[in-house]
């Protein structure tokens, strides 16, 4: 709340400067001297919000804000309708109450209150056009700064979101990576370092046939193993589409996105290209509608028709129009295996449709 505080704290003050009108119409005589005793309640009140917030006595303080601008509106000039600016500053800035909360409700009534008030028995019709003016005026401002908060608010959380995403995914990938180098290359090491020492002991002993044997052996278990650590950093960037579809499920869960798979492809008939392409694929549109599209519910279609097509779409914001460079890092990775990349429907839904043409195994 200090940080909300003090990213307006000239605003808050510079806007006392408002206050001076009262002040004149006290010296010209056109308001009692007693008024500057109410006027000075009503800064002491507003700077109290200020600065101390939802503490001991923001209830009283913040009422009697209201009170001093309705009273003064039905008893000497309905300009001070304008005041309620200073609540409203409150509320979007101070406080940021959500709607239903007592501070926001009781802004509007007060301002209903006076508009209800002038349509009744208002003196004047210029009176009552101009009160309903400024209150639409103020209560337009209030909402639209409030709908902007609640959108800032969201974007904050979806970013947390996806900070957390990103970190959980390389959390997987590190896993995954420990798990395949302890299993490929634990019992490799365990077996080198059983034989070098069977072979010592052989030496020792001048059997240096047997010792000769071990060492042809060590020498092919190293071989073999750094094969398999080749294999293992080339898997580093190859995951099958099954294992992909599984990780993308889990971060739409996490992202509150509902997901639908409908997968009518066998996939293990598929070559390595086509997989370690359809993975990378349905990675990044799957990583954009999370990162982007604010969706709620997604789908991921798989078939086949004369070649491999993957649909996916969504119902979040997708795209005003088409400049002709949307998903341009989509495109490049298409032009390795002849595909097609065709944006069917721009938004509610977004409609994205993939085509791989070669590289199936017969």
């Amino acid at each position: 709340m200090n940080s909300i505080k003090n990213s307006y704290h000239l605003f808050y003050y510079v806007s006392l400067i408002f206050l001076i009108y009262p002040i004149i119409a006290i010296v010209s005589g056109y308001l009692p001297i007693w008024h500057l005793g109410l006027m000075i309640l009503f800064v002491l009140s507003y700077l109290y919000l200020v600065i101390k917030g939802s503490e001991r006595y923001h209830v009283l303080t913040w009422f009697y804000m209201l009170g001093y601008t309705v009273f003064m509106c039905y008893a000497f000039n309905i300009g001070i309708i304008w005041y309620f600016f200073y609540s409203s500053n409150l509320l979007i800035y101070r406080f940021r109450d959500p709607i239903k909360h007592y501070r926001p409700i009781s802004f509007i009534l007060a301002i209903g209150f006076l508009v209800i008030y002038q349509l009744l028995f208002g003196s004047t019709s210029d009176e009552t056009i101009f009160t309903i003016f400024v209150s639409l005026f103020i209560l337009s401002f209030y909402f639209i700064s409030l709908r902007i908060q609640n959108e800032e608010k969201q974007k904050a959380v979806i970013e947390q979101k996806n900070a957390y995403i990103n970190v959980l995914m390389a959390e997987n990938e590190r896993n995954r990576i420990g798990r395949d180098l302890h299993d490929t290359l634990g019992h490799v090491f365990a077996m080198m370092t059983i034989k070098s020492e069977l072979a010592l002991k052989q030496l020792e002993k001048g059997e240096t046939v047997l010792v000769e044997k071990e060492l042809k052996e060590l020498h092919q278990m190293s071989k073999e193993s750094m094969s398999e650590v080749r294999s293992i950093i080339n898997n580093l960037k190859f995951r099958t589409v099954i294992e992909e579809l599984e990780t993308i499920e889990n971060l739409f869960e996490l992202a509150n996105i509902k997901l639908t798979i409908d997968n009518q492809i066998n996939l293990d008939n598929l070559s390595p290209v086509i997989q370690s392409t359809l993975t990378m694929l349905i990675r990044e549109l799957a990583n954009n509608i999370i990162k982007h599209s604010k969706a709620k519910s997604s789908c991921i279609h798989l078939y086949r028709k004369d070649s491999i097509i993957l649909v996916v779409e969504d119902d979040g914001v997708g795209f005003s129009s088409l400049k002709g460079n949307e998903l341009a890092s989509v495109k490049d990775r298409l032009k390795l295996v002849n595909g097609s990349l065709d944006i069917v429907s721009l938004r509610q839904p977004t409609r994205i449709q993939i085509a791989l043409k070669e590289g199936i195994k017969s």
